[in-house]
C-alpha cells in the first residue's frame, strides 16, 4: 500500500509538472507570436511611410517639371512673340499742319502689322472714321484715310491735314481765353486707339492723345500706351494650347 501510495503520489507529481511545462511553452509560443505581431505591424507601418514618402516626392518632382516645362513654354512664346512684334503709332507734325498733308499711321516694330483699325472720333451726331489698314510692313508709314460721317450718314472725304483739323475744330469743346494779358489756349484732346494683329495671331492696341490747340493752331499726337490684348495659343513645333490655362496651372 505504502510502495502504491508513493507511486501515485510521484504520478501526481510528474503529471502536474508536465503540466505546467505545457502551459510555459504555450506562454512562450503566445509571447513569440505576439512579438513577430508586433514586429510585422512595425514593418508594415515602415513600408507605408516609406511608400507616401516616395509617393510625395515624386509628386513634387513632377509638379516642378511640369512648371519648369511651363516657364519654358512661356519663354518661347515670348520670344517668338518679340521677334515678330510690331507697333503701330500716328505721327503728325507739331508745326503748322496747313503746311502738312494727313496724319500718317507707322509700324516702328519689327514685325508686320495686320487688320489695323483706327477708332473713329467724335460723336453720333459727327464723327471722324478711318479706313483699316489691311497690312502695314516694318518701317512703313501710309497717310490715313479718313472721312466725315454726320448722324451715321456719309459727309465728306478729308483729304488733307488742314481739312483734317478744321473738322477737329468743328468737333472741339475747347476755348479761348482772351481775359488776360496774354491768351491762354485750352486744347482739347481726342483719344485716340488703333488695334490691330502680328503675323502669329496676338491681338495689341496703341493707344494716344490728339491734341488740338485751337488757338496756337496746332495738332499733335502724344503716345499714350502700347500693350497686348490676347496672346495668341500657338506654340514652336506646331502645338497648340491655351496660354490663360498655363497661367491658371502656375497660380495652383
Amino acid at each position: 500500500a505504502f510502495k502504491v501510495a508513493n507511486a501515485q503520489k510521484h504520478q501526481k507529481a510528474g503529471t502536474l509538472t508536465d503540466n505546467r511545462w505545457r502551459l510555459g511553452r504555450h506562454s512562450r509560443r503566445k509571447s513569440m507570436l505576439k512579438v513577430a505581431t508586433l514586429m510585422l505591424e512595425v514593418a508594415t507601418l515602415f513600408v507605408l511611410t516609406l511608400t507616401l514618402g516616395t509617393i510625395i516626392w515624386y509628386t513634387i518632382e513632377t509638379w516642378r517639371l511640369r512648371r519648369t516645362a511651363q516657364q519654358q513654354i512661356r519663354i518661347a512664346l515670348d520670344q517668338q512673340r518679340m521677334s515678330v512684334q510690331p507697333v503701330v503709332i500716328l505721327e503728325f507734325d507739331r508745326k503748322l499742319h496747313k503746311q502738312h498733308g494727313m496724319p500718317k499711321v507707322c509700324n516702328i516694330g519689327i514685325g508686320p502689322a495686320f487688320n489695323s483699325k483706327i477708332r473713329s472720333i467724335g460723336s453720333s451726331q459727327a464723327e471722324i472714321r478711318f479706313e483699316p489698314i489691311a497690312l502695314l510692313k516694318p518701317s512703313a508709314e501710309l497717310d490715313i484715310e479718313a472721312s466725315v460721317y454726320r448722324n451715321g450718314r456719309y459727309h465728306q472725304r478729308l483729304r488733307d491735314g488742314k481739312a483734317f483739323v478744321d473738322q477737329l475744330e468743328t468737333l472741339s469743346t475747347a476755348q479761348v481765353d482772351l481775359a488776360g494779358v496774354e491768351p491762354v489756349s485750352r486744347a482739347d484732346v481726342f483719344d485716340l486707339r488703333i488695334e490691330y494683329d502680328d503675323s502669329i495671331g496676338n491681338h495689341y492696341v496703341s493707344e494716344m492723345n490728339l491734341l488740338c490747340d485751337i488757338l496756337l493752331e496746332e495738332t499733335s499726337i502724344r503716345f499714350v500706351s502700347m500693350r497686348l490684348l490676347n496672346k495668341s495659343t500657338a506654340l514652336p513645333g506646331g502645338s497648340t494650347k491655351q496660354v490663360s490655362e498655363i497661367e491658371r496651372e502656375e497660380k495652383r
